[in-house]
């Protein structure tokens, strides 16, 4: 089993995130909260790789991963500066977009909404 572990860790109630604030391990916005992005999972904040305690962190959502679901290696994903918005995304200008990739058309309007038609963005369905 290898999971795919995306470095953008999702806004919601899990270890992940708990331990990512209780660290303080997150990347931080100019006003000192942390940074607000939208990736694979939807909304997130990013761990500051420098940090200090980065390292520790990884290791130990690793482990605590690796209990629940052993694997025998991980497909880290997104681990480039990567960032569905423009900076900082300002969710309440987003129109119901869900985040879980289920809806071509809709990550299709939400690419469109970012990008623009800077960056010309589709998603294909295999079927």
């Amino acid at each position: 089993y290898v999971p795919i572990v995306d470095a953008g860790i999702a806004i919601a109630d899990n270890i992940f995130y708990k331990e990512g604030i209780k660290r303080d391990v997150l990347n931080k916005n100019s006003s000192g909260q942390p940074l607000t992005g939208w990736v694979w999972p939807g909304k997130t904040h990013f761990v500051d790789f420098f940090h200090p305690n980065a390292t520790n962190y990884w290791s130990d959502m690793l482990e605590i991963l690796q209990k629940k679901a052993p694997f025998s290696g991980i497909w880290l994903d997104m681990n480039e500066p990567a960032n569905f918005c423009p900076g900082e995304c300002l969710y309440s200008e987003v129109k119901g977009f869900k985040g879980n990739g289920s809806n071509s058309k809709e990550f299709d309007d939400f690419a469109d909404y970012f990008v623009g038609k800077s960056i010309h963005l589709r998603t294909h369905s295999q079927t």
